[in-house]
């Protein structure tokens, strides 16, 4: 233990027992950045090995309390000389990736976190449900997570989806046992219900001049592309203007006395789930919104509100957009 490291652990005050760990013998400080604006200190530590876990959360949280008293804050990273490690070790410093950071997000993690790894040189097989195998997280988050288990001491990882059909059936039997108790369908059988709700219904929209043509193509095409997604366990009251991504597991149309068409839609983010209902002016008009489908990835924007008929809060759309997987 060099005597940089050695007087940084009389700082955090560490457990005698962790400091004379053979884990922390070699320890050292290869160097510490000061970034002044921001009062991080990002400290570059090197080890003989990958910490056992309990080490690092030991330093993690010394680190964490005893800069912070100072109005500071410390994050660290860390290089083991030797990447030899357990299937055991990994599997602890794969969920402690999500701790923070942005493997944090609410979607990625409530997905990922609980999935059993394993490693084969530098591949990193996740085994996981039908779910996870979607191009969205593969692309952007799957990139993150390798550089988090590398701060960590390990390999860099190529991150690759490795599907169970078991898991996916209980996955799904799971999920819609839950759903058929929370989420409530509209009763097919009462017309009067649904006269009521085409009341409550925003007006069909006024055809705009045939020479508005760029008004027309944004209202095709919603900027939903950089809207803060807000993960839907979250909503437990009536809110507006909020913006869902997740799957579409169920959806039906129904088409009103008048003729207008209510799509009824319920998707999921795997946090929790919604019902969705999106109304169009006619059947012809219905057709443009067919990318609400099974299994669609989507984005969508509305207001959330309490659906007087199914006692369930329900967002009435107004901009759909489909994530391209």
């Amino acid at each position: 233990m060099s005597n940089s490291f050695e007087i940084l652990m009389n700082q955090l005050g560490m457990p005698a027992e962790m400091r004379q760990a053979p884990a922390l013998s070699q320890a050292d400080i290869e160097r510490v950045v000061v970034h002044k604006i921001s009062k991080v200190w990002e400290f570059h530590f090197v080890f003989s090995n990958i910490l056992p876990i309990e080490i690092f959360l030991e330093l993690k949280k010394g680190l964490s309390e005893e800069f912070s008293k100072t109005g500071n804050k410390a994050v660290f990273e860390i290089k083991a000389l030797s990447q030899e490690f357990s299937n055991q070790l990994l599997q602890a410093y794969y969920r402690e990736a999500f701790s923070e950071g942005a493997c944090a997000s609410q979607g990625f993690k409530s997905l990922y976190q609980n999935l059993q790894v394993r490693a084969e040189g530098n591949r990193l097989f996740i085994e996981g449900s039908e779910a996870i195998d979607k191009e969205h997280f593969k692309k952007n988050h799957l990139p993150n997570l390798a550089k988090q288990l590398e701060k960590f001491g390990f390999p860099t990882f190529n991150c690759q989806v490795e599907k169970n059909d078991v898991l996916t059936q209980e996955q799904e039997e799971a999920f819609h046992a839950e759903n058929e108790q929370i989420v409530q369908a509209a009763n097919e059988e009462a017309l009067r219900a649904m006269e009521q709700l085409e009341q409550m219904a925003p007006p069909p929209a006024e055809d705009k001049p045939a020479f508005d043509f760029q008004a027309k193509k944004a209202a095709a095409k919603p900027k939903l592309d950089k809207a803060e997604i807000t993960p839907m366990i979250e909503v437990t009251t009536e809110e507006n203007r909020l913006v869902f991504e997740g799957v579409v597991f169920d959806v039906e149309q129904k088409v009103t006395r008048t003729g207008r068409v209510l799509i009824n839609f319920k998707m999921t983010d795997y946090t929790s789930s919604f019902s969705m209902q999106k109304w169009v002016k006619n059947e012809e008009e219905a057709q443009k919104f067919d990318l609400i489908k099974k299994n669609s990835w989507l984005r969508v924007r509305g207001n959330v509100e309490m659906n007087n008929f199914t006692r369930d809060l329900t967002m009435n759309v107004q901009d759909v957009q489909e994530v391209v997987q």
